[in-house]
């Protein structure tokens, strides 16, 4: 009679809080540079923030690198939206004033 010993590998463990805040982090950095599509960039932001956090806090071993990045992807969308963007869109607005008030 022959015994089987066979390895078997351990399940590897994911993170799939920080996985998915990571993805919409990224979803909203594109879609923040879009003029009409910019409120759903805040939104994914908003929720790529709270899967990252959620992701970061987890007690088991997982790894934190995707959570952390969608954290700071995150953070970078609020700053776009809130500060880098108006001042695009003033200097649009100012340009397009010029441009209609040269043609009058």
């Amino acid at each position: 009679m022959e015994q089987n010993v066979g390895y078997q590998q351990p399940a590897k463990q994911g993170n799939a809080m920080g996985l998915t805040g990571f993805i919409l982090a990224i979803i909203g950095v594109v879609l923040v540079w879009i003029p009409i599509l910019h409120w759903i960039a805040w939104l994914l932001g908003l929720l790529g923030l709270i899967f990252s956090i959620i992701g970061m806090t987890k007690k088991a071993p997982a790894p934190k690198g995707l959570a952390i990045t969608g954290l700071i992807l995150s953070v970078v969308i609020f700053i776009v939206y809130y500060f880098i963007n108006p001042i695009i869109w003033e200097s649009a607005a100012e340009a397009a004033a010029g441009s209609l008030l040269e043609g009058m």
